[in-house]
């Protein structure tokens, strides 16, 4: 059994592993232009960020990005926020900023694809607290 402090967050290696798993599942859409970046937060986790650069809507991404976030959440613990009472770990943002934007989701909602496929995706915003 590994124990995990409170605030412990990914270490260097581990968020460049995650980077090299994010753009190894979306090189497909990078070429495509998609963009991958992740920042430390103030709150002892890493903001991903993937920016689709043309405005995809979901249905032309969605068959990889679920997979991946099957993959992350088996492997890591995403963080979340609670916003209304309720906890959300993915944001589309609109505004290509490191905010909780403007529509949140549980991850179960990509996960379960209930994501309407008509869904513009500018940027999908998540924060990794650490691995499992």
């Amino acid at each position: 059994m590994k124990l995990i402090k409170f605030n412990e967050m990914l270490s260097s290696k581990e968020e460049l592993d995650v980077m090299d798993e994010i753009k190894s599942r979306l090189v497909y859409l990078m070429d495509d232009g998609l963009k991958v970046d992740s920042t430390k937060s103030e709150y002892h986790d890493t903001v991903f960020l993937i920016t689709t650069g043309k405005q995809k809507k979901w249905i032309e991404i969605k068959d990889y990005i679920i997979p991946l976030f099957i993959f992350l959440d088996k492997n890591y613990k995403l963080n979340y926020v609670i916003r209304e009472n309720k906890p959300y770990h993915i944001i589309i943002d609109h505004h290509r900023g490191y905010t909780w934007g403007d529509k949140k989701f549980h991850k179960d909602d990509l996960l379960d694809d209930n994501i309407h496929d008509d869904t513009t995706i500018p940027t999908l915003q998540f924060r990794i607290l650490n691995k499992k």
